[in-house]
């Protein structure tokens, strides 16, 4: 056969006579030429091969001239001697390599050699968790979801699973916190989610490449899904029953107690209706019928009813199409009936107990706050036999001349609802920008007759109103004053606590730190500078004032001494809970000089046990009219600056612009917050200014900085964009940028593919929606909220593939936390995305931790457009940045309450025992016969809190109810229990 050759000298008869005859006259008149040794070793026919782990490979070689002591080694060892005594010599071996590695093949001869190698391909196998063959549901016609696992060998890593169904169709997706996609990682899982972009819904391939970077070598592995259509849907099926199909009244408070159930099946939502015997129907549902249960059953145990009433639930099925056949929407009902005998229900109604409803507003008139417009006002409440109240809240209406324009007044209202609340003392607090009334109609639960309209009103409805007066402050507002730092540091409360040197009284609470006893207290950290250098800062201090008692605080530091004392006691603030009225951000020291690693310290003393030394941090900022300098990362281009601002007096701080001289402006902020901190990614000297104000008047003023780089590296980073122009990746040569190409920016400043044309693109955020994970019932958090977004491009050029687009999700949680915005870990967007707003598939950035309440969710891309991101065609990058409003509810928190016994007789006690486990603020009571009236707040009690109560002799079924209210929304929360009393008598 023919082998190839190295430093062969050879004549072949197919050169030609005439050549054949030259060389021969050439060797009649020269000395005989030396043959050149030669040895030539191939692997499967070439110089290297890469191979399955198992498979055989040929190893040949060829050998010709004065060759001796030739052999054959495997990775350094002698696994064959040569025999070269008569040249040429033509050799084989069939074998298959040592399993689990690469493998080195060489051939040496005297000092000559060659050498050959083998490397394993990269082994990958696909599973699917939920099984191969799944069924569309019923309902959505689709998979929610498919989980596609991955396992290799011999990989260093693996790309993005992709999927193929009619037509190839690659998607990607990005999850389990990773920054793009699972990129790298050897094994691991994709997790697939039908949405507007993507169904999955029929039988579909999913793929995966694997590769080694040190060999080149790859494979690519599938697996098939088999999706099939669900069976067409049966018929609406609902059953519904009574348990007390016959009942008889209270005998004292005239309603009777139903119990009504349900269940159905093919149904996608259920709706719930009552009568009256003679056929009308309920204006508003009876009483526990109904409410919050899932739309697929009910259990009503506790219904309250006067009359005989026929309940009834309706079920429906939505319309399903399988298989191109429609099944319209359908419904089915079903009814029962539950009779209600008052035969002999009378009742003296002068024995029942009075509602009774008192309200007090202090301060009554309220003076408002010149910053903010608005007055705080505490309002408490007391409310003695009552089931539910109404609170309401009422404005002066000029076309009336009457307080009769209701609105929602937070803290205190929410429009046309009403509290189901227990009865006892409560508390609220609530901003006024107006004079305001202030109603609460409190009544007791079928305390009158719904046939006989205000029979019993006087006994069971009690009205209270109050006007309170808005009154303007007598002095101005003290003037706006704006701070914009560079080259700051945030000392947060955790920071604090987690770096803190030696042995400290403080301890950890939430978000902030605190002490509380009337010694002294201290906690020493260490300063960070943000380029391990030193500058002169002023220093702001984040602390409560709770209004229980005074707090003296001292800030130290370990070269200067004591910077600054300053006092909490503020008699404005109006209770000892930590909240947004009771933190304070104030200016503490001035041109302060720190050195990173200097120990500051905090020391705070509490004459009274009451007040607590709590503190949410401590803010340094650095050049706040001037300047300050930074060093250029020369590895990066770029600098990664923190810039630091604070509003005093003011309301909101906005037109925040950054302007780089001979360049052009940018807005380097986009909301209203009166403190912020946020990383600017820099490479050229920039001063950046924010303006803040106020609502209340004119009063406004504008903070300053400059960020220098050093004069030799300043605009070396951005001279190229500066000049609008870009290279020529063909001719290489500047020249203005072409429509829709703008200068790459992205890649090192030595790199010859730095400033040549590459497409522009305009790349902006599209609203993000989101799915929350498990509920944590007692911190009352979810352990993750997923944001979903996806990246649009306004073009006017394509976005190309591999340009790693930054995106993130960024949480500013509900005001009444006063917790910090915080920020998913960065993903990284690999695909390409066309001109005229084609979007990316869904991207996913994950929370954990999230508290309930109503928080703003933005999605951001292409971050700030810092060196490191891919140019944009606009200046405009407002788009980069898009947010929505999600509402998380307050999940259900671990209440028990139990009775010693469920049935006693006449005149016997029994034990009533209730617990409640959460780490935030609960106002509970609970309240039953038999002198049971307990009240108080988880947030003093402390987590894990239990109590008892021995009732009094009892001499009638008691019902027990526990009660537990959250203060920012207002949820209420009810747990009961009911002991039935027997006579003490037998009838004969």
């Amino acid at each position: 056969m023919s082998m190839p050759t190295k430093n062969l000298n050879v004549f072949y008869p197919l050169f030609g006579v005439c050549v054949a005859l030259a060389a021969f006259a050439s060797l009649l008149v020269q000395p005989a030429l030396a043959q050149q040794p030669t040895l030539v070793l191939t692997i499967n026919g070439a110089q290297s091969a890469n191979i399955i782990d198992g498979e055989e490979v040929d190893i040949e070689w060829y050998l010709d001239g004065k060759l001796k002591n030739c052999a054959l080694s495997r990775n350094g060892s002698v696994i064959r001697a040569i025999d070269t005594t008569s040249p040429p010599v033509n050799g084989s071996l069939t074998e298959v390599p040592p399993t689990g590695s690469n493998t080195n093949y060489s051939m040496s001869c005297n000092g000559i050699s060659d050498s050959v190698s083998v490397a394993i391909n990269p082994i990958v196998s696909l599973s699917l968790p939920q099984g191969q063959s799944r069924t569309n549901d019923l309902k959505t016609g689709e998979l929610d979801y498919v989980d596609v696992n991955w396992e290799s060998q011999y990989a260093t890593e693996c790309s993005n699973v992709w999927m193929e169904q009619d037509n190839p169709y690659r998607f990607y997706t990005a999850n389990n916190g990773s920054e793009y996609g699972n990129k790298n990682k050897p094994d691991g899982q994709e997790r697939f989610w039908s949405n507007s972009y993507l169904s999955i819904n029929r039988t579909t391939t999913f793929y995966i490449t694997c590769t080694n970077s040190i060999t080149g070598g790859s494979a690519t592995e599938s697996i098939t899904l088999t999706v099939n259509d669900p069976p067409p849907p049966e018929p609406p099926i609902v059953n519904l029953w009574t348990n007390t199909p016959f009942v008889s009244p209270d005998p004292l408070y005239r309603y009777a107690k139903a119990d009504v159930r349900f269940n159905s099946s093919g149904v996608s939502d259920c709706f719930y209706k009552a009568y009256y015997e003679d056929g009308r129907e309920y204006s508003s549902l009876p009483s526990g019928f109904g409410q919050g249960q899932d739309s697929e059953s009910g259990t009503f145990d506790i219904i309250r009813i006067l009359e005989t009433t026929d309940f009834e639930v309706r079920c429906t099925r939505d319309s399903v199409t399988l298989n191109n056949v429609v099944y319209p929407a359908t419904s089915t009902k079903s009814v029962v009936r539950v009779v209600v005998d008052a035969s002999g229900a009378t009742v003296d109604r002068s024995t029942l107990p009075p509602v009774t409803a008192f309200a007090t507003v202090t301060p009554n008139p309220a003076v408002k706050n010149a910053i903010s417009g608005e007055a705080l006002i505490n309002i408490e409440t007391d409310v003695q036999n009552a089931d539910y109240c109404y609170q309401y809240a009422y404005r002066f209406n000029n076309d009336t001349g009457q307080y009769d324009d209701r609105y929602d007044l937070y803290g205190w209202s929410r429009m046309y609802s009403y509290n189901r609340r227990g009865n006892g003392p409560r508390d609220y607090s609530a901003f006024i920008s107006e004079s305001t009334r202030l109603e609460l109609s409190c009544r007791r639960e079928y305390d009158y007759d719904e046939t006989n309209p205000g029979a019993d009103y006087e006994n069971g409805v009690e009205l209270t109103s109050i006007v309170v007066i808005a009154e303007e402050p007598e002095s101005a507002a003290a003037p706006v004053k704006t701070y914009l730092y560079g080259n700051s540091f945030f000392a947060s409360a955790e920071d604090i606590w987690s770096n803190r040197v030696g042995p400290t009284t403080f301890y950890r609470n939430r978000s902030w730190i605190q002490a509380q006893n009337n010694a002294r207290n201290e906690i020493t950290f260490p300063f960070k500078h943000p380029f391990g250098s030193s500058g002169v800062y002023n220093i702001h201090v984040d602390y409560y004032d709770e209004n229980d008692g005074e707090a003296t605080f001292r800030l130290f530091s370990q070269a200067n001494g004591l910077l600054a004392t300053w006092t909490s006691n503020d008699p404005l603030s109006p209770s000892n809970i930590p909240n947004a009225t009771t933190r304070k951000t104030v200016l503490v020291a001035t041109g302060v000089t720190l050195t990173d690693g200097d120990l500051i310290t905090l020391e705070c003393t509490t004459p009274q046990d009451d007040e607590y030394c709590r503190t949410e941090g401590i803010y340094f900022g650095s050049g706040n009219g001037s300047s300050v300098t930074v060093p250029l990362e020369e590895a990066n281009g770029f600098t990664t600056v923190p810039l630091l601002w604070v509003g005093e007096n003011a309301t909101k701080c906005t037109n925040a612009v950054a302007t780089v001289q001979g360049v052009g402006s940018y807005p380097w902020y986009f909301g209203n917050s009166t403190l912020g901190l946020k990383e600017i990614d820099l490479a050229t000297t920039t001063t950046f200014t924010i303006e803040c104000s106020r609502n209340t008047d004119s009063s406004k003023d504008t903070g300053t900085v400059e960020v220098r780089f050093p004069t030799s590296v300043a605009l070396e980073a951005e001279i190229l964009v500066a000049s609008g122009e870009c290279i020529n990746p063909t001719t290489l040569i500047n020249g203005d940028a072409p429509d829709g190409f703008i200068a790459n920016t992205t890649v090192d400043r030595d790199s010859d593919q730095y400033g040549l044309c590459i497409p522009a693109v305009d790349l902006a955020a599209a609203s993000p929606s989101f799915s929350r994970g498990a509920e944590n019932n007692v911190d009352g958090t979810y352990d993750t909220v997923d944001t979903l977004m996806v990246i649009r491009n306004l073009g006017p050029g394509d976005l190309p593939s591999g340009k790693e687009i930054a995106y993130m999700g960024r949480m500013t949680f509900q005001p009444v936390y006063a917790l910090p915005t915080r920020d998913t870990l960065v993903g990284k967007f690999n695909g390409s995305i066309t001109a005229a707003e084609i979007e990316s598939p869904t991207l996913t950035r994950t929370f954990t931790d999230v508290p309930f309440g109503t928080h703003t969710v933005c999605s951001r891309v292409n971050l700030d457009n810092s060196p490191n991101n891919y140019p944009e065609a606009s200046t405009n990058f407002a788009n980069n940045q898009t947010c929505t409003t999600i509402t998380l509810p307050v999940p259900r928190p671990p209440m028990t309450l139990t009775a010693s016994r469920d049935v006693i007789r006449s005149g016997q006690t029994v034990d009533i025992d209730w617990g409640v486990n959460v780490t935030y603020e609960l106002q509970c009571t609970v309240q039953g016969a038999g002198g049971l009236s307990e009240s108080f707040n988880t947030l003093l009690t402390g987590s894990g809190h239990s109590d008892s109560f021995t009732t009094n002799p009892l001499t009638s079924t008691s019902e027990f109810i526990f009660q537990c209210t959250e203060p920012i929304t207002g949820t209420t929360f009810t747990e009961n229990t009911t002991v039935e009393v027997v006579p003490d008598f037998e009838e004969i």
